[in-house]
């Protein structure tokens, strides 16, 4: 209702401003009048960082079907009055003729006379919809035309691994000791066999118009991938008790170490950003893997949640921190999960219960903000 309504509007302010200039035509004089819309894309206006815009022209004709000539005022563009409007806000465009001088001062019977327009340069644009409407004032004939310009055209590459399982790693073993003085080890030589692979056939930046999306079932189940070990493969000497598994031991982001469960409540110094689910974690091979290769956005599968929920959440928090010589953080996305809890779900400690993930219709994405929400049953 609202283009009905805005046509109207234009209509009658064009047949109220634009009186005819010639009388009506002889009754032996079938006119018939059209209008046409073209749309050209500038080339020059393409860049890395923009859209092509179009550039928008209008042929009108008049062509005498009937037996008798019809005398034409000069100039022709007399003839017609044009108005070009955004179909949204109404916003009336400028234009110019382009082919409307001198005409003849008759049109034969089965004969055509041809007219051209374009808006103005200015209103060239990436997208939009529009109306014009060729009002052709000696017999109050009206045409309109609604043209829409396309959006730009996504022009990219996206590639997407799903089910790395852990095999891409980087460095290929992790240390249970952290070197404080780098987050990640960017050495491809380091690299596990798998991330050489990925290396060589994909390498380790994206080509400029690039997308790298990680699909899930990233960090597990793969042994490397999710637990602590020497570079000769063997379990550190620090884990010999609770064994090598990542998710076994907390980070202690005050003493800079790895915290197992037994030591968890009594000497752990950010207690309770763990239990409220905002907990940290240094490195993680998979992770330094995934920032180096700049995937551009990752999504957690079932067998990411290997660890927990809490780890999933401090991973997200460790690609949204890790620069890796890369323009932007890697964002872990998960706009479908909820991280609640059972009231019978007991943690490693026995001191609350364990969180785990369910789904939830609406919740929001708990990647690189991830509001603080205590758990509802501790």
């Amino acid at each position: 209702m609202q283009f009905f309504s805005l046509s109207l509007v234009v209509l009658q302010l064009v047949l109220s401003v634009s009186p005819p200039t010639s009388d009506n035509p002889p009754a032996g004089a079938n006119l018939e009048v059209s209008l046409e819309v073209k749309t050209a894309s500038i080339p020059e206006a393409k860049t890395n960082d923009k859209a092509v815009n179009y550039h928008v022209s209008f042929d009108l004709a008049i062509k005498n079907n009937g037996t008798d000539e019809y005398n034409i005022p000069s100039p022709a563009g007399q003839l017609w009055n044009v108005v070009v409007f955004q179909r949204d806000s109404g916003k009336v465009l400028k234009w110019n003729w382009t082919r409307a001088g001198a005409a003849p001062a008759s049109l034969a019977a089965g004969h055509e006379l041809k007219l051209a327009a374009e808006w103005d340069s200015a209103n060239d644009a990436d997208s939009g919809s529009y109306v014009v409407t060729a009002t052709f004032l000696p017999t109050g004939s009206v045409t309109v035309r609604n043209f829409t310009l396309p959006p730009p055209q996504m022009n990219a590459d996206i590639l997407f691994t799903g089910r790395l399982m852990g095999y891409y790693r980087m460095p290929d073993r992790q240390r249970f000791q952290v070197d404080t003085d780098a987050t990640c080890t960017l050495k491809e030589e380091t690299a596990s066999p798998d991330a050489r692979t990925f290396f060589n056939n994909f390498g380790s930046r994206p080509h400029e118009r690039q997308i790298r999306v990680g699909m899930g079932d990233n960090f597990a189940p793969n042994y490397f991938g999710r637990a602590f070990a020497e570079a000769d493969g063997s379990d550190p000497a620090d884990t010999q008790k609770y064994g090598a598994s990542k998710g076994v031991y907390y980070w202690d982001t005050q003493a800079s170490m790895w915290m197992p469960p037994e030591d968890l409540v009594k000497a752990l110094k950010n207690i309770e950003d763990v239990r409220t689910g905002r907990g940290t974690i240094p490195t993680d091979n998979v992770a330094c893997f995934l920032s180096y290769a700049h995937y551009d956005a990752i999504v957690p599968g079932m067998l990411d949640f290997h660890f927990g929920v809490e780890r999933v959440r401090e991973l997200a928090r460790l690609l949204a921190s890790l620069p890796a010589e890369s323009e932007r953080p890697r964002p872990y996305l998960a706009a479908g999960a909820d991280a609640g809890c059972q009231p019978d779900d007991q943690d490693v400690v026995g001191q609350g219960p364990r969180s785990r993930a369910r789904q939830r219709q609406n919740s929001t994405a708990f990647c690189n903000e991830i509001p603080e929400r205590p758990h509802a049953c501790r």
